[in-house]
């Protein structure tokens, strides 16, 4: 809290800037070449405010009144007005005022797609938004004071472009709600329509920025909210490679060096926090920005694990087996100290010999921490379910099944500790181990259909097993 406390200060007391002649939008296949390199300042040096470049102007087309949905088209009509005012990357132009120009020059969408392209010239307009509910599905489960009720829209979003009368992007909509009420599905319904047309508008009008300024993890950005710019939007930083001939053509590729995520905004500039590729990221690398990206991260970890246990009977033995397993991560990350915190559930399974299998189930909470661009430990700690299954030495009849197994389980906590080491792109190498108290499996069940009958281990001569300690984990953990 203290670091988090000095870091807001140092941001507060920065004063923000943009480059005059820059921070604009592009369209995400614009022809824009990134700018070369230039020299930045320190991220506490003062600069004047730069003036706020020209939005794409656009204006949402009045649904037609005779439309089968007509509602619900009216809703998401008004709904998407605000949420597009609000996005900060568009000039939106007075939506009656266009109504009134396609009717008195008897221009409609269809003409316009033709080629007859006189709203240009009468009102600047760059795009038209149309909004389409094709189809609304209303249903209801449950009974009596349990009825959920559930709303799906079908539909689209059509941006066009006037300047060449043109469908520059459609995108196909399928929302589903549900609530205590109709009404309150279909307003949820609506909002998912607005959510679903928003990410499309953000993945065709990409905003494009530069670092300003620089002090370690932290940036300037030249873009701030008078641009669209938002806290918590997530950038990639991109940088040109020498051109490449594809037959007649030559193609710039680029390549992608880390990521950085936007804290803060001011209507001038913003800051940010690199949190992929601090020692890639160059201050010349174009930012452009991520529609899909989220400070959420999910990860994966294949491996095995070396489990100590003891098997008591007639004969008793201590095995040492190796453990496969499979872990699931979801972590939000704290862009600040690069630490994050969320959930793993992982499963162990194998052999311990005798043809005794455990099963081992853990859902963790979980905190990483960098110690490097490429090193980072995760300690871990919460509660395991821990099984074993071995056969019968003889089958018993249970009623009237035969049963060949009996099975055990106990309850314990799980506490881990890792290092994952980076070794290409979303690839790290995990090295650990996972501790749980020792447990013996004392409490015995023979399985029958649905229904467990208990038994004691000298009645079935089965293993008593007992396991437990620390066990050593390796593997191959994979960031999505």
């Amino acid at each position: 809290m203290h670091r988090l406390a000095a870091l807001s200060t140092a941001l507060s007391i920065a004063i923000l800037a943009t480059p005059q002649a820059s921070a604009q939008i592009r369209r995400s296949n614009g022809d824009a070449a990134p700018s070369p390199g230039r020299a930045t300042s320190a991220i506490n040096t003062p600069a004047a405010p730069a003036a706020v470049a020209a939005l794409p102007r656009i204006a949402l087309l009045r649904p037609d009144r005779y439309s089968n949905f007509a509602d619900d088209e009216d809703m998401a009509y008004e709904r998407l007005g605000n949420a597009l005012a609000n996005l900060g990357r568009f000039t939106l132009v007075e939506r009656g005022r266009i109504d009134a120009i396609l009717r008195e020059n008897q221009l409609g969408i269809d003409g316009l797609l033709q080629g007859q392209g006189r709203l240009t010239e009468l009102t600047s307009v760059d795009y038209l938004v149309e909004i389409n509910v094709s189809n609304e599905v209303m249903t209801q489960t449950g009974k009596d004071r349990a009825i959920i009720y559930n709303d799906q829209w079908i539909g689209s979003c059509r941006l066009i472009e006037v300047r060449r009368g043109i469908v520059a992007r459609s995108f196909p909509i399928d929302t589903r709600a549900s609530g205590d009420s109709m009404a309150q599905a279909r307003g949820r319904a609506a909002d998912q329509f607005v959510a679903s047309a928003l990410a499309g508008f953000r993945d065709v009008f990409r905003l494009q920025t530069r670092i300003v300024g620089r002090q370690g993890k932290l940036v300037q950005l030249e873009m701030g909210s008078n641009n669209g710019m938002q806290d918590g939007y997530v950038f990639s930083a991109l940088r040109a490679l020498p051109p490449v001939m594809q037959g007649a053509l030559a193609e710039a590729p680029t390549l992608e060096v880390g990521r950085i995520a936007v804290t803060r905004t001011m209507p001038g500039g913003s800051m940010g926090v690199i949190i992929e590729g601090a020692d890639r990221i160059r201050d010349d690398d174009l930012l452009v920005e991520d529609p899909g990206a989220s400070l959420m991260r999910l990860g994966l970890f294949v491996g095995g694990q070396s489990q100590n246990a003891k098997l008591v009977g007639a004969t008793a033995t201590d095995a040492l087996s190796t453990l496969g397993r499979v872990q699931f991560e979801v972590d939000i990350l704290e862009p600040y100290s690069g630490q994050s915190f969320g959930v793993a559930l992982g499963a162990a399974s194998g052999t311990y010999g005798q043809n005794v299998s455990p099963l081992k189930l853990d859902l963790l909470a979980q905190w990483q921490l960098p110690l490097g661009e490429s090193l980072r430990l995760i300690l871990q700690g919460g509660v395991g379910i821990n099984a074993v299954n071995q056969p019968l030495k003889a089958p018993v009849r249970v009623g009237e099944e035969t049963v060949s197994s009996a099975q055990s389980s106990s309850v314990t906590g799980v506490a881990g500790a890792a290092v994952d080491l980076r070794l290409w792109g979303p690839l790290n190498l995990r090295a650990g181990a996972y501790w749980r108290p020792e447990a013996i499996y004392r409490d015995w069940s023979l399985g029958s259909g649905n229904a467990n009958t208990p038994v004691a281990a000298d009645a079935v001569n089965i293993t008593t097993v007992q396991d437990g300690g620390l066990a050593p984990t390796v593997g191959l953990f994979f960031r999505f």
